[in-house]
């Protein structure tokens, strides 16, 4: 092992499983201190616990509950297989940007052309990213201990979390040597993981394909069942998978040439028309991503129109819930009104994210030198950085339309009424989108190194600031500076057009800033 390669290759990445590690660490702490917040009675904790596990809709896509009348039984269930995915997410797409991503901008070749093995790149990131994986199975186990839940649950939690990750970690090593691209490897991935989180569905859907979650590796870390029957066995499938797709990574990597894979990249078209223009151009790059949200966003937002009438009636018997409700809707307690707001906000904070990432991915270009090559064409670094914001605006309106469209269907279909606010309730979330868009565009200007870290972080710490902060009793001034916290709750409040138009203004004035900060300095590539 190459000590320098490993550190070297330490150093690019502990900043963002710092940032990861942090994310998930509030995520838990807020999401316990909510519930703890809304079920203070521990019997009309368990009789509201079990109606919510008993929805089919929540059944399917959080799993079979297991004891879940107690704190650890009920985060596992809730947050456990969001826990899986996200660290997987971590894994796959880390390692995509250390391998291939190496491989597009150079780096790779420059270490092979060093006295270092053909394996040592590989194995370096293999090491840095599996420990990262770990840190972040720590920080759950961490936070369960902290509040006082029995230790062999929340060690084989954090475990079959982290387990979970080091599954997909291989998967996108394999990936990485079948694929020729760091997209290509990311769209792998990701149809990986989408197909085990889909058959691990299936399987609780259906207790007639139950066996099917058994071909899936965040069954497997479902079968761990923290806090309940407490089974260390599956974490050796977790672990036998990841030997044997690493290892079969290994032998393809100390074989192969640079910039070659089993499957072939495909020839382009012979005349690019979305050559034409920088926006054209980013777009097109974009749109793969762009799919991947909609997609995605569609079926949350299917399940939240399949569950809203089921659910809010629950909750609507629980006084803390209910009280929570009552003053979201302005204490008319009109509870499903007031609970599609609720679940509104999270479709938010996933449209800002996708506006986001958009921008933020110039820095990467930038980092690459591919922004230098299209610079040196008569192209100012305003319009260049002015197409990624474009990009962002454009994805952020394309996923609301059908996010909102896909529950207003699906909720239509379950005997909703007046279903087409739902529409008007998703596309009341951009300007807030628009603001972190903008606020985007001023980091890759002002701090290109942070921008990719800070543009993706900051609007989950204005979901959380207005989702939680109330509940944690924090200063009003501080939950202002949350866009969201400006935006109307619909369907449950009216449209707010003087708080959108003014999100606007701050959008506009982001922008306006970075746009012109960024013809003030000099590319800053790697």
């Amino acid at each position: 092992m190459n000590a320098l390669l490993l550190r070297l290759t330490l150093h690019r990445v502990w900043v963002r499983c710092l940032s990861w590690g942090v994310a998930i660490g509030v995520l838990m702490i807020v999401g316990i201190a909510a519930y703890q917040e809304a079920f203070p009675d521990p019997a009309q904790r368990a009789a509201t616990i079990a109606a919510l596990a008993s929805q089919p809709a929540l059944y399917a896509t959080l799993g079979a509950p297991g004891d879940i009348g107690t704190l650890g039984g009920f985060v596992t269930w809730r947050m456990g297989q969001f826990e899986c995915v996200v660290i997987a997410l971590f894994a796959m797409l880390t390692l995509a940007q250390l391998t291939r991503g190496d491989e597009e901008n150079g780096l790779r070749e420059a270490l092979w052309a060093g006295a270092v093995r053909r394996t040592a790149p590989l194995t370096s990131a293999l090491l840095v990213v599996g420990l990262g994986t770990l840190l972040l199975g720590a920080v759950i186990t961490t936070v369960m201990l902290a509040e006082g839940t029995p230790v062999l649950g929340a060690v084989l939690f954090g475990a079959a979390c982290a387990g979970a990750g080091l599954a997909h970690l291989g998967i996108a090593a394999l990936a990485s040597q079948l694929a020729t691209s760091r997209r290509a490897v990311s769209g792998l991935t990701g149809a990986a993981l989408a197909t085990g989180y889909v058959l691990r569905t299936l399987a609780d859907a259906n207790t007639e394909v139950s066996w099917l979650r058994w071909l899936s590796p965040l069954g497997w870390a479902q079968q761990v069942d923290a806090y309940t029957t407490n089974r260390a066995g599956p974490l050796l499938l977790l672990l036998g998978l990841t030997a044997l797709t690493i290892a079969a990574a290994l032998a393809m990597e100390a074989r192969r040439d640079l910039g070659a894979g089993l499957l072939a990249a495909r020839p382009g078209p012979a005349h690019g028309r979305s050559l034409r223009s920088v926006e054209l151009l980013t777009l097109r790059l974009h749109t793969g991503t762009i799919l991947g949200w909609a997609l995605g966003l569609a079926v949350l937002a299917a399940a939240i129109g399949a569950i809203v009438d089921g659910v809010s009636g629950i909750l609507a018997g629980n006084p803390q819930l209910g009280a929570m409700l009552a003053a979201i809707s302005g204490g008319e307690r009109r509870f499903t009104e007031a609970f599609l707001a609720t679940l509104f906000q999270i479709i938010g904070l996933l449209i800002a994210l996708v506006a986001a990432q958009a921008v933020v991915s110039a820095r990467e270009q930038e980092r690459t030198g591919q922004a230098e090559v299209l610079l040196a064409r008569p192209l100012t670094r305003s319009r260049w950085l002015g197409a990624h914001l474009l990009t962002g605006l454009l994805a952020a309106t394309l996923t609301a339309t059908i996010a909102g469209s896909a529950a207003a269907l699906s909720w239509s279909a379950s005997g909703g009424h007046d279903t087409s606010v739902l529409v008007g309730a998703a596309l009341n979330t951009l300007p807030a989108a628009a603001v972190f868009a903008g606020l985007a565009t001023l980091l890759v200007a002002v701090l290109p190194r942070w921008a990719a870290t800070l543009g993706m972080l900051l609007p989950m710490a204005g979901f959380v600031l207005t989702l939680f902060g109330p509940l944690a009793g924090l200063p009003t001034w501080l939950l202002d500076v949350s866009p969201f916290r400006h935006q109307a709750l619909l369907p449950a409040q009216p449209f707010d057009g003087t708080s959108a138009l003014a999100l606007l203004g701050v959008a506009a004035l982001f922008t306006a800033a970075g746009l012109v900060l960024i013809q003030r300095r000099d590319l800053r590539i790697g």
